[in-house]
This record gives C-alpha cells, sequence and structure tokens, in this order.
C-alpha cells in the first residue's frame, strides 16, 4: 500500500509539473525567464507609473522653453531652423510591444515587430503632441530622425496620421537605410541642405549627438559629463528603462543567450 501511495504522489506531481510548465509558456519557462524578470518592472513602470507621465511631461515643457530661448535672436538668419525628435519611446508608446514578448516568452523578432508596426496603434506619449505642434506654431520644421527601416516608412505615417503628427510625410522622414545604427550622417544631411538644427529630442544618447555614439560605460558616461551644459539646452532626454544602447555595454558585443545576459547585467550591479 505504502509503495503505491507512494507512486501516486509521484506521478500527481509529475503531472501537475507538467501542466504548468507548458501551459505557463510553451515549454520555455527556464529560457526565458531571465528576460521576463528584466523586462517586467521596466514595462510596469513605464505602462502604470505615475512618474513616467510627469517626466514626459517635464521633458516637452523643458523642450518648449529651451525652443524659444534657442530661437532668440535668429530671427534674420538665413537657415530653415528645425528640430529633430526620434520615434520609440519618443512619440510613439511601443511598450504593449514589449509587453508580448513578455507574455508569450519570446524574444524580439522582425515579424512580431512588423505585426505590432502594422497595426498602426501605438499611442502618443504625454506632452509630445503639445510639443510638436508648438514648434509648427513657431514655423520651425520638424524632422523624424529614426532607426525604423526604411520599408516601415508606410506603417509609421499611417500611425501618426492617426494621431495627426504635424510634418508627417516622407519628406520630413529620414529612416535607416543600411544596418548602421548612428544618426549623424542624416543629421548632417540637414546641415547639407541649410537646415539649422536648433533642438534634438530623443530616448538614448545616440539621438542627440554623435558623440554618444560609443556604446562602452565610462565613454558614454565621459561624454555626458563634456556635454552636461548642453542637455536641457539642446539636448533633450526622456526616460526609457526598457531596452536602449545603455544596457547592451554589460555583453562588450558578444552574442550572449538570456541566461548569460542575466550573469553580465548582475555582475555590473553596485552594491555596499
Amino acid at each position: 500500500m505504502k509503495i503505491l501511495l507512494t507512486l501516486g504522489l509521484f506521478v500527481s506531481a509529475f503531472i501537475l509539473f507538467s501542466f504548468h510548465g507548458n501551459h505557463s509558456d510553451g515549454g520555455q519557462q527556464t529560457a526565458t525567464n531571465s528576460k521576463s524578470e528584466y523586462l517586467t518592472q521596466s514595462v510596469l513602470w513605464y505602462e502604470h507609473s505615475g512618474e513616467m507621465r510627469a517626466l514626459y511631461y517635464q521633458a516637452y515643457n523643458l523642450a518648449r522653453f529651451a525652443l524659444d530661448e534657442n530661437l532668440k535672436g535668429k530671427e534674420k538668419t538665413t537657415k530653415q531652423k528645425a528640430v529633430v525628435m526620434d520615434i520609440d519611446e519618443t512619440l510613439l508608446d511601443n511598450s504593449p510591444f514589449e509587453g508580448r514578448m513578455i507574455l508569450s516568452g519570446i524574444e524580439y523578432t522582425p515579424s512580431v515587430w512588423k505585426e505590432w508596426l502594422n497595426k498602426g496603434c501605438a499611442k502618443p506619449l504625454p506632452g509630445c503632441l503639445e510639443f510638436l505642434n508648438y514648434a509648427k506654431s513657431k514655423k520651425v520644421e520638424i524632422f523624424y530622425i529614426s532607426n525604423r527601416a526604411e520599408n516601415e516608412m508606410d506603417s509609421t505615417l499611417k500611425n501618426f496620421a492617426k494621431f495627426n503628427f504635424p510634418c508627417a510625410d516622407k519628406e520630413h522622414m529620414l529612416f535607416r537605410t543600411d544596418k548602421n545604427s548612428s544618426k549623424e550622417t542624416r543629421r548632417r544631411h540637414l546641415l547639407d541642405i541649410n537646415y539649422e538644427i536648433v533642438l534634438l529630442c530623443g530616448d538614448n544618447l545616440g539621438d542627440v549627438s554623435a558623440a554618444f555614439d560609443n556604446r562602452q560605460t565610462d565613454a558614454r558616461l565621459d561624454s555626458v559629463d563634456k556635454y552636461k551644459t548642453e542637455f536641457g539646452k539642446r539636448f533633450i532626454l526622456i526616460p526609457n528603462p526598457m531596452y536602449g544602447d545603455w544596457d547592451k555595454c554589460f555583453y562588450k558585443e558578444r552574442k550572449l543567450n538570456e541566461q548569460q545576459k542575466d550573469s553580465a547585467r548582475k555582475a555590473n550591479v553596485v552594491a555596499f
């Protein structure tokens, strides 16, 4: 009787464990736990915290003030004034895409990203439309320099049209045409065609200057210190805890699986 009871308990435990593993994430629980844990709190903060909303309003209130200051005394200059805007997590909220990664237990794939873009439903982030329309009212051109691929422009325009973004046409969108993620060439293109960039906004340091294209932590921190007087004046940075160049330095350009990335992140935590 003891043998049968023990065997029954073992079988029940095995069935329960198997059902839980398959039901929760298609059998990928071990492989994806570190990614989900890493991303979940960032996405929850981004989607639900009042602090996130306040920081966006703060950034765009500051952007308006900085724009006014940067335009003073330039009324008679010949160059057309322009502001340069990043798109993802600067203007459009893609956190539901990150949520899909968490709940489905998968990593980024081009097909799922395309599925999200084709919906054209990413919402404008707090304060951005008010700022863009204010810039337009000041007769400032708005250029969207994004690392979205050129073949993603139509879906982006569909999304912009849904929420009445100003200057929402292909002439004002400079998207990535190759694998080079630096935006410097596209910014210089605007200078070459006689624009003066008076303000740059983004959620990643590389959105505002090539000085930050180096992904090594110490180099980026040194560059931030070097340009500290530009933040809030010509550069407006917006918080994005979900992804960015800031966390790539931990991996040192290596191809790592999620468990290795988790170990690399924890190895860089400073504690007492």
